[in-house]
């Protein structure tokens, strides 16, 4: 829908003053509603945008005159008065009123282009606070997402397996070794169902190998030294004396607690007799 503006103390003008003093009120409603029909008539033409072009209006007497509520003869009367003013140009036949209205062109073409103008900048507002308002709700989840975000999963090394395939078919020959001699040994099975205990043969199998750990557990499971004896052959006590074992299994010779207080005694018997000799 067109608009036309017009200025506040227009009822001073020289125009309204002569409608008014040659058709009263109906003059000067008369001039808005002429006013008002030729703007809704304005169309474009031709993809123009040169509005004075659009200002030629042919309009139906009658139908004119219904439209601002007069008959034509009074209506053509006050036409050519207008005319006459310099406000339009005014030619008519039998049954029709042509109007060339060149000052409707300036006021149109000057709202119109402050009118676009007021537009973008009007789109322009609206869009950067349509961006701003965008960019607080986008920091808002933001924040909301780092608020709500569960904390991020502790990623454990990968558990590297402990022995190998072969490495565990060595401590299955030292474990079973183990359990067969301590059988032997004492009539039941040991205690090997546990973490510790598979650790413990592991760490064996890497101090000596696999054929050497088996020769000294079944060595162990022979040797009759009282602490030995006391904890009953336990398994960690193999681990931590395996190189003592080793040593007595290779001379072929236990080496028990007795033994080594016999030898003390001895060496203390063997030191007094020398110094007493002397």
């Amino acid at each position: 829908m067109k608009w036309f503006k017009h200025y506040s103390d227009n009822y001073r003008g020289r125009s309204v003053a002569a409608f008014y003093r040659e058709f009263g009120h109906n003059g000067i409603s008369w001039y808005y509603l002429l006013t008002e029909i030729c703007t809704e008539k304005m169309v474009l033409r031709h993809g123009s945008d040169d509005i004075a072009s659009m200002c030629s209006f042919r309009f139906d007497k009658a139908v004119l005159a219904s439209s601002m509520r007069t008959v034509p003869s009074k209506l053509e009367r006050w036409l050519s008065f207008g005319s006459t003013l310099g406000l339009w140009t005014l030619t008519s036949d039998e049954f029709e009123f042509n109007i060339e209205y060149p000052i409707l062109s300036e006021l149109l073409n000057r709202d119109e282009t402050r009118q676009r103008q007021r537009r973008v900048n009007s789109v322009s507002s609206a869009r950067l606070e349509l961006d701003k308002e965008l960019d607080k709700e986008l920091d808002k989840e933001k924040e909301l997402e780092l608020y709500n975000k569960p904390p991020a999963p502790v990623i454990k090394p990968p558990r590297v397996p402990a022995t190998t395939k072969q490495d565990a078919e060595h401590n299955k020959l030292i474990k079973t070794q183990y359990i067969n001699s301590y059988r032997l040994r004492y009539g039941v099975d040991p205690v090997t169902q546990n973490a510790a205990f598979n650790s413990q043969v592991s760490k064996l199998r890497q101090k000596l190998g696999v054929q050497e750990a088996m020769q000294v557990v079944e060595f162990y499971l022979t040797h009759n030294d009282s602490f030995y004896l006391k904890k009953t052959h336990s398994f960690g006590l193999c681990l931590s004396d395996a190189d003592t074992l080793r040593t007595q299994m290779l001379r072929g010779q236990q080496v028990t607690t007795a033994d080594v207080k016999a030898f003390e005694n001895k060496s203390n018997y063997e030191s007094q007799w020398e110094r007493m000799g002397k």
